[in-house]
């Protein structure tokens, strides 16, 4: 792994045997996003002036119609080859961390406050599919719903969704 300097002291990581290539072009650090930006390697003269491009997309051209590049760990800036894949919108969108300004410490949890039974079991695991939410059931702790939705996003989306618990190395 190597980096490639950016500007505002920012770097960006990529593999041994691209960078010799990379390095040929001034890269330099942009957000995209708007509540909490993500930062991409961004060239704006590649292969002729005015000629914007991400780094990723120069490392992984051509998707599959549908599909972006998604970075893996979520950093923009983490061009290795193996932290970039193909996704579409939902695979992508599966692959976000937690808001901000949530109500609970888990991705798919919230404290349902209209439930006859809320001091039992006030805590809901639910996810959304094709825009629609489903509900994954109802429990005591936010943990064990949090349990419930990395069970199931684990089955149903495959290596793309980010679990509350994952796995230790």
């Amino acid at each position: 792994m190597k980096e490639i300097q950016l500007d505002k002291g920012m770097v960006a990581r990529v593999d041994d045997e691209d960078f010799e290539f990379l390095s040929r072009y001034e890269w330099i650090a942009r957000p995209f996003g708007n509540n909490r930006p993500i930062y991409y390697a961004v060239c704006n003269s590649f292969n002729g002036p005015n000629n914007r491009v991400l780094m990723h997309r120069v490392l992984m051209p051509n998707p599959p119609d549908g599909c972006n590049t998604d970075h893996i760990d979520r950093d923009g800036l983490n061009n290795q080859k193996n932290n970039l894949r193909y996704a579409n919108r939902y695979q992508q969108r599966w692959n976000q961390a937690k808001r901000e300004g949530s109500q609970t410490q888990y991705i798919g949890v919230r404290l349902q406050k209209d439930r006859q039974d809320k001091l039992a079991r006030p805590w809901q695991a639910r996810v959304r599919s094709d825009g629609k939410t489903i509900s994954l059931g109802y429990y005591a702790t936010q943990e064990e719903a949090a349990l419930a939705r990395d069970s199931y996003v684990a089955v149903h989306r495959a290596g793309y969704a980010v679990l509350n618990f994952p796995p230790s190395d």
